[in-house]
């Protein structure tokens, strides 16, 4: 029998001492409650399996070097989130997301399905905990109930299929969003059996909850609700507020991250997006950005996963009052059930909490608005429900049958929103494409789609959306960079330098402008100029791969191959799974009669991609006769 079902049942052992028949069908509803959870759980992002690498998942799996071999495991610990790339500043310090993806590598390479398959099997466990923990809240709410397992499972089922939850899913970036709720639920459950009694449930909380802040930054937040759960429904009820020694690990757990934090990003703080609000607009738009929110928890519909910041400037428009009205409503909700539910109570901070760094304006980027910060409070929405289809289905059997039928109902309904809303995430087309449709403002956007089709060889429509990029915002670089690769593409040398130069008098310490000036230089035959472009590019971003790269031709083609060597192997060591980096490394040293090591070189180049000819063909050219 399950533990967990211990908690549902109220009669004794017989004489026997086998257990009665109540206990055995409580046992066994609770088992085939987690089962059909699995399976709905499941179902609902099957389809996401097909989908492919989106939007940043570029970038965070197939160019992260730091997931293919443990020897970067010092280097994850010891960097922000993106130092991988170009080493550009992040306010970002996630250590999981790189050793989950480095999981899934080392056991299926570069497949996004087992990517996918991540995210399905976290949601489904965190699913598994919503259940178990609502199982337990509920009966420590109502001991007199006989059974809490049924309006539980009904809730984390709305859970499950709640649409709100496709970006945390479909999108393997996310993968942060996913583990930090997993491991936050995991050690709020552990908690809930510590305090029953079991004595390796604290520790093992403790070490759960340090998991969930390693894995993103809100998880700090969480012993804010192990306070609450005291307070209304642990072992004090009633009782004078526990003493501090009782959060005294999870505090310094909590140190733990933020010294290991503090050594790798320093204490700079790196502001988000430029929204340009003085502090009245900032207080002001926090009432809009937390309706948004709540809206798009018990609506949610017309789903986009870049929505763009509209500030208001007075609380006295339509927006306005309405946001106000909504958030006096759910402070008023909040007093009440202070008073008289414990478990709406719960549930509303389970809301609140999480959400409070995504309304922190200052840090946020253009699209403040991120639907993943939703997956976790969705737990208070269905916390919040919970006692309601708890009286329900009291109140007999006609009550709880209809109950379940409208339950049935809403997760019918939320299952079709979340299979269609999984088929956004397929590709960079259809997500960008998505994106359009519903912001078709963002400049930036387009110039993302716009790099999509130049990577697939679609040209004219590569320029169709960099030119309504530049009728948006005509000051964009980016999109006057990626016009002059368009050029460059088509060998209209001298057009591309000059979108190049617009695009760095726009902004002079856009690195990848820089370098994409000196290959124009490199075409120009100005190797000179080139060279000195590549520099600049390396001093605005240090861990600038491609530039090294590209650096190290330059310097090979105007015969300095020392130089040369230093940069091939500078772009390896960031990057060493670059065969061309190899091959012309090794052509390099060849060039410096050091055989030995060109021959290295060469069989390096041909162990990542057996199928390249350069280096086959260099490596048969200098092996000794």
């Amino acid at each position: 029998m399950s533990d967990m079902s211990a908690t549902n049942i109220r009669s004794h052992v017989g004489g026997s001492g086998e257990p009665d028949s109540d206990q055995l069908n409580a046992g066994r509803s609770f088992s085939a409650a987690v089962i059909a959870l699995v399976i709905i759980s499941v179902a609902v992002y099957l389809n996401t399996l097909q989908n492919g690498f989106v939007y940043d998942d570029a970038w965070q799996v197939v160019r992260n070097s730091w997931i293919r071999d443990v020897r970067f495991i010092p280097d994850i610990f010891a960097s922000d989130v993106w130092r991988f790339t170009e080493g550009l500043p992040s306010n970002y310090y996630r250590p999981m997301m790189h050793l989950l993806f480095m999981l899934v590598y080392h056991v299926s390479g570069l497949d996004p399905r087992a990517f996918h398959a991540l995210n399905i099997l976290l949601n489904s466990l965190a699913c598994i905990m919503v259940f178990m923990i609502t199982v337990r809240l509920l009966h420590q709410f109502r001991p007199s109930t006989k059974n809490t397992t049924a309006p539980a499972f009904a809730a984390a089922v709305l859970f499950a299929t709640h649409p709100i939850h496709t970006e945390a899913v479909a999108w393997i970036a996310a993968v942060p969003e996913l583990s930090y709720s997993l491991f936050c639920l995991l050690s709020f459950y552990l908690y809930m059996r510590s305090r029953e009694g079991m004595r390796a449930a604290y520790a093992l909380s403790v070490l759960a909850f340090l998991l969930a802040a390693f894995c993103k930054e809100p998880a700090l937040l969480f012993p804010m609700l192990l306070i609450a759960y005291d307070h209304f429904l642990g072992r004090e009820t009633g009782k004078k507020l526990v003493k501090i020694r009782r959060y005294a690990p999870f505090i310094a757990a909590a140190a733990v991250y933020l010294a290991a934090r503090v050594a790798a990003l320093g204490i700079h703080f790196q502001p988000g997006q430029n929204h340009a609000l003085n502090v009245h607009d900032l207080i002001i738009n926090l009432f809009p950005l937390f309706g948004a929110y709540l809206q798009k928890m018990l609506l949610p519909i017309s789903l986009n996963a870049y929505t763009v910041f509209e500030p208001i400037s007075s609380l006295w428009t339509m927006k306005g009052i309405a946001a106000v009205m909504m958030f006096a409503l759910f402070i008023m909700l909040l007093v009440i059930s202070f008073k008289k539910n414990p478990i709406v109570f719960l549930g509303l901070m389970l809301v609140a909490v999480p959400l409070l760094p995504s309304l922190y304006i200052p840090a946020l980027p253009e699209n403040i608005f991120a639907e993943r910060s939703l997956y976790l409070p969705a737990f208070g929405f269905v916390l919040f429900l919970s006692p309601v289809l708890l009286k329900l289905g009291d109140q007999g059997s006609q009550s709880a049958y209809g109950v379940g039928l409208l339950v049935l109902a809403v997760a019918i309904l939320y299952s079709i929103g979340t299979v269609r809303r999984n088929a956004v995430w397929k590709d960079d087309v259809a997500f960008y494409t998505e994106v359009l449709k519903r912001s078709p403002d963002v400049a930036m956007m387009h110039v993302n789609l716009g790099w999509t089709y130049y990577t697939r060889g679609r040209i004219n429509e590569a320029l169709d959306e960099y030119d309504i990029a530049l009728k948006l915002k005509p000051d964009l670089a980016e999109a006057h960079n990626n016009i002059g690769l368009v050029y460059a593409r088509q060998n209209r040398t001298a057009e591309a330098l000059k979108k190049y130069r617009t695009a760095l008098d726009l902004k002079p310490d856009y690195a990848a402008a820089h370098n994409n000036l000196g290959n124009a230089y490199v075409q120009l035959d100005l190797i000179d100029q080139a060279i000195r472009e590549f520099q600049t590019a390396l001093q605005l971003s240090p861990r600038f791969t491609t530039a090294h790269y590209n650096l190290a031709n330059a310097y090979a083609r105007n015969g300095s191959l020392l130089e040369a060597v230093s940069e091939y192997r500078t772009a390896i060591e960031h990057y060493p799974y670059d065969a061309d980096a190899h091959n012309n490394l090794g052509v390099a040293y060849r060039r410096l009669n050091r055989f030995d090591e060109a021959n290295a070189e060469f069989e390096a180049a041909l162990k990542l991609n057996p199928r390249y000819l350069p280096a086959r063909q260099n490596l048969r050219g200098i092996v000794p006769r």
